[in-house]
């Protein structure tokens, strides 16, 4: 069991607080109040990238031990057994934000810094993907909204027991895709720098609330059986709508027999044949004990 990181519901409830109410009427009628949590769907294009390393910290959660999961500042080391490979989606650059997308009581330095340290590697500091980051701007650069997938979203979260009553955003793409590959700038497991990685990685999780697959004749596909614990072969054949995030991590049989110091390489191919790159900061991979 992953337990998400406290900290990305504490950047969400910051943003909530100082985004008034009435500012947020339009929104009402983008919100579905079902069985405790209100999401807020947001429908984008996937058109930018970012990757990012992710470490496995075992907690106990009641009478079972849980994993936290924690974005990794550039050049640590994590046991490669607690390494997740992370990456997400968006359908504009944090470059184009600027003040008159924010409201009043928004500060642009907050998300300048946000961009900043996401370039920079310095990503322990980040609490929560770009898409929830941008989510409760004034103009939060969402898109048309497709009703078809919207519809069915709300089947499924109906069928689906809360008992508090928050508001998330909940992201989804319409851009499907053909492609992914994985690459690292280093030798692993006897896979040359350079080459594809897929069949060592296995799809490990999505972001809270975004466990689903959507696929590009807008199926909804919510089986943990069939999305998690699977190959990215058989991930691609869903023929998937981009992900807002995706977690994936080594199978269980991987292994190096000395720290690795690498950089993992991400690489999005959409139907219309569209390349979109990205790569994760400096990480070492550590053998298992």
């Amino acid at each position: 069991m992953k337990i998400n990181s406290a900290l990305s519901l504490f950047f969400l409830f910051s943003l909530l607080i100082f985004t008034s109410c009435d500012e947020n009427e339009k929104e009402i009628e983008i919100v579905r109040e079902i069985g405790g949590i209100g999401y807020i769907y947001h429908a984008r294009q996937c058109k930018y990238a970012w990757a990012l390393n992710v470490g496995l910290t075992p907690v106990p959660y009641y009478d079972t031990l849980g994993y936290e999961e924690n974005f990794l500042p550039k050049g640590e080391s994590v046991n490669i057994d607690k390494y997740e490979l992370y990456f997400t989606t968006l359908n504009v650059s944090l470059d184009s934000i600027k003040e008159s997308d924010l409201y009043d009581d928004q500060r642009i330095s907050d998300y300048n810094d946000y961009n900043r340290r996401l370039k920079s590697g310095a990503s322990d500091s980040i609490v929560c993907p770009p898409f929830i980051a941008i989510a409760y701007l004034k103009n939060n650069y969402e898109e048309t909204h497709d009703v078809v997938i919207e519809e069915k979203l709300k089947e499924y979260f109906s069928n689906i027991s809360k008992t508090r009553m928050y508001f998330v955003p909940l992201d989804y793409r319409t851009t499907p895709i053909k492609n992914l590959n994985i690459t690292a700038s280093q030798d692993i497991n006897g896979i040359k720098a350079g080459k594809s990685l897929n069949n060592l990685f296995v799809v490990s999780g999505y972001e809270g609330h975004h466990y689903f697959i959507i696929t590009a004749n807008k199926d909804l596909i919510t089986d943990a059986d069939k999305i998690k614990g699977i190959s990215i072969d058989q991930y691609l054949y869903y023929h998937p709508m981009a992900p807002a995030s995706l977690y994936m991590k080594f199978r269980d049989n991987v292994n190096v027999s000395a720290p690795v110091e690498t950089i993992f390489n991400i690489e999005i191919t959409t139907d219309e044949g569209n390349v979109i790159k990205c790569e994760t900061p400096l990480v070492t991979l550590m053998p298992n004990q």
